[in-house]
């Protein structure tokens, strides 16, 4: 299940739902909320796949975004995808479809962590 960003960085491509940890939130529970937030769904939160850094300077070299990103596996509960809060489009993709989308820095070698994970590959 990927989104498609609506706002920047990375504008229009696809990716996991995800936004900022609220103060006193562990970082599962900011997961969680924010599947329900960006994509109308309920997902229980399994172990965490990585946590990566972004870091996207302007065109005067100044830093204009610095994420620390943590994914982390997650089951479909309950809900009907849906596009909703910051992103523009949601949908479930057959693996084999997501190499044809414009995704964002770094999500190919993400999911491929998560199928290792889950022993898929």
């Amino acid at each position: 299940m990927l989104i498609q960003r609506g706002n920047n960085p990375q504008k229009g491509r696809w990716t996991f739902p995800g936004g900022a940890v609220r103060v006193g939130e562990s970082l599962a529970d900011a997961a969680r909320r924010e599947v329900a937030e960006e994509c109308g769904i309920v997902c229980k939160i399994n172990d965490l796949i990585d946590l990566t850094e972004y870091i996207e300077p302007d065109e005067t070299g100044k830093i204009q975004y610095h994420y620390i990103i943590a994914d982390f596996l997650a089951d479909y509960v309950a809900g009907e995808l849906q596009a909703a809060s910051d992103s523009t489009d949601a949908r479930w993709f057959e693996l084999s479809e997501v190499a044809n989308l414009p995704t964002t820095t770094g999500l190919n070698k993400t999911i491929e962590k998560a199928l290792h994970k889950r022993k898929m590959i």
